[in-house]
């Protein structure tokens, strides 16, 4: 038997989108421990702004950029993905004649084409559910293929079908029988959308007619499961109280800041937002997906672009107003000999501006300050309170600059309910406006011309914390998008299917059809690195083995051949790395012999790399992600098909 194990590498990472409860029935997130990656048990004592390790940028597996002056100012993708309906489960997912009752959903015509079903002649008689009665024929459900049977039953209505509560089955509610509206596939139609080409047409394939949103539902479907990198936390409650006792879910809990308690509802964090958007849109051109919707509904969408609209350094007096932030007890008069002086001090040489813009005061009693300082410096607060107009609130105001800027003791950007950054020395207000792709209707033809209709925008408003040098360590959500703001981002890796009755390269082949192309280019070029290495036991830093490659070319495809020798498979995490994108090619916690000896791939195919420079550095990264069990890497082989 194999030993006790920690949470496996692709837990931490974020490698399955089964962490991600998404556009679909809510699911238990499985990190439930909250385990660190360095093993550690994580409390809830209120994050610091500086990123957690739910939040930190590096868990994209990428060569980011930290600092805040080199990152663009805006980006765009350099491929738009296409847009689809998100199958919703209501009705019934690809299961969805969408056509009409008289023409079969997806499912049914894959069924038919590739799997031999020949229903009875009365079969289109039938009547799927109805979401306008909650009516149906029992016999429909009995006589579908084995596609569609695995649709209906695991992502589509068969709940609806069991329960007795159809009080709220009427179409226009958020539920049919226990299934909310907004359950579905988006989850798998935005990286479905990203990493395959767009069918362009109609095609016959078996004697079956596929139009285009047929073949793009049964590339959605192969999506529904995915490694991916993951960054965030769902929020799981709701700001409006009725509804959630209505819903059954906990309300969003705010301090009277206005700052949100519930730490999974203030992911995900502004720092690391601003840094994945600004390296991967503004610096890769790649897409990622977000979660937009800030409450327990998650709505999956493909960033396109972004534009920041200000930028603006602020004091930490100015980001203490911008959040809201107060002294938990300031006094009208000073209670030390130092804050004492520091009021004096500041009243006899800040400037006119600096009086009103910084400390506050207003305009007649800035002046009224200057005035009197003409005749003679002040010597004693009392003295200070002895000008026209200066009462208990401008003293108060020079104490609260006076502690904040740290001319005396006291008061900290840390010291709140909660604990910001404490390492912040620099703060950015930032402004920026977000580009994205939502949902369609399913259509019959393909969205190339009119994509531009399925693109919106939000802007968001976010406060960076930064070094003394300008490098980004933490965020912190203000204005309107404390609780209007994504709550994960991620981005796919590869497919990892989903029914079982779907072939995804068997889908390709119906992608090219319908775009004319005959298959890939048959351009393949191998290169072989033969070095033996030791892979350290439990070690997450791993080994490394780089293959140089001189000649230029677009990559069109990418296959592997691996040879590792070792006697637990399971322990194994293997990743392909070029230009710091990281793509997971095998990962021991998803197998299903974890036990078997050595890890060996032939030909192994590995999407996310299509249409990048063939030449540079490629690298296998290896890791051992537990203990007790040890290996080599032999050799492998990068196989590139260029165009």
């Amino acid at each position: 038997m194999k030993k006790l194990a920690l949470l496996p590498l692709s837990i931490l990472l974020g490698a399955g989108l089964a962490l991600t409860p998404a556009c679909g029935e809510p699911t238990v997130d499985p990190d439930e421990s909250y385990v660190t990656p360095d093993g550690e048990q994580k409390g809830f004592g209120g994050k610091s702004d500086a990123w957690d390790w739910r939040n930190d940028p590096s868990r994209f597996q990428a060569e980011l950029e930290y600092q805040w002056d080199l990152l663009p100012t805006e980006g765009q993708i350099s491929i738009t993905p296409w847009t689809d309906t998100y199958w919703p489960n209501f009705r019934d997912s690809i299961n969805d004649r969408w056509q009409g009752t008289d023409v079969l959903s997806p499912a049914e015509k894959w069924d038919q084409a590739v799997h031999g079903w020949d229903p009875d002649a009365d079969f289109m008689e039938l009547q799927p559910y109805d979401v306008r009665t909650c009516t149906w024929d029992d016999e429909y459900y009995t006589s579908l293929g084995p596609t569609a049977t695995w649709v209906h039953q695991n992502k589509g209505l068969l709940r609806a079908i069991q329960t007795e509560d159809n009080e709220t089955c009427a179409e226009g509610t958020d539920r049919f029988g226990g299934i909310e509206t907004w359950w579905g596939l988006c989850h798998a139609w935005a990286p479905a959308a990203i990493m395959e080409p767009e069918p362009l047409n109609s095609v016959e394939y078996n004697g079956v007619t596929f139009d285009v949103s047929d073949i793009k539902a049964l590339l959605t479907m192969e999506y529904d499961r995915v490694s991916s990198y993951f960054i965030g936390s769902r929020c799981n409650r709701i700001l409006d109280e009725e509804q959630a006792d209505r819903i059954g879910l906990p309300v969003i809990e705010r301090d009277e800041t206005g700052r949100v308690i519930n730490e999974e509802c203030r992911n995900v964090n502004a720092g690391t937002f601003h840094i994945i958007v600004t390296n991967f849109i503004g610096k890769m051109e790649r897409s990622i997906i977000m979660d937009k919707d800030f409450e327990y509904e998650v709505w999956n969408q493909p960033i396109t672009g972004y534009r920041i609209l200000s930028q603006d350094e602020l004091s930490l007096a100015e980001v203490q107003e911008r959040l809201n932030i107060v002294p938990e007890a300031i006094n009208a008069y000073p209670e030390t000999e130092e804050e004492d002086t520091a009021v004096v001090l500041l009243a006899n040489y800040l400037t006119f501006e600096e009086l009103n813009q910084d400390v506050g005061l207003r305009s007649d009693r800035a002046q009224a300050l200057l005035d009197r300082r003409e005749e003679r410096l002040f010597e004693s607060v009392e003295d200070v309170r002895s000008v026209y107009g200066i009462g208990p609130r401008s003293i108060e105001q020079l104490l609260y600059f006076a502690r904040v800027e740290g001319y005396v003791e006291g008061y900290e950007y840390t010291a709140n309910i909660f604990q910001y950054n404490e390492d912040a020395e620099r703060f950015m207000e930032v402004r920026i406006s977000v580009e994205y792709l939502v949902e369609s209707s399913a259509l019959p033809y393909n969205t190339v011309d009119i994509i531009d209709n399925y693109i919106r925008s939000a802007t968001y408003h976010y406060i960076l914390e930064m070094t003394a040098d300008g490098e980004i360590i933490g965020g912190e959500w203000a204005g309107r998008s404390i609780t209007n703001h994504p709550d994960f981002l991620w981005m796919a890796t590869r497919a990892l299917g989903s029914n079982p009755y779907v072939d995804l390269e068997e889908v390709r082949e119906l992608v090219r059809m319908s775009r004319g192309e005959d298959g890939p280019v048959d351009n393949w070029a191998s290169f072989t690195a033969s070095e033996r290495i030791a892979i350290p036991d439990a070690d997450r830093d791993g080994i490394t083995s780089t293959i140089t490659i001189p000649d230029s070319g677009e990559v069109e495809a990418i296959a592997l051949d691996v040879d590792i020798e070792h006697t637990y498979r399971g322990d194994l995490v293997v990743q392909l790395v070029k230009n710091g994108f990281v793509v997971t090619v095998f990962d021991g916690s998803e197998v299903d012999r974890p036990w078997d000896d050595d890890l060996v791939l032939e030909r192994e195919a590995v999407d996310g790399f299509e249409g990048q420079e063939m030449s540079g550095e490629w690298t296998l990264q290896v890791f051992d992600t537990l203990p007790f069990d040890t290996g080599h890497l032999n050799e492998w082989t990068l196989h590139i098909n260029v165009k």
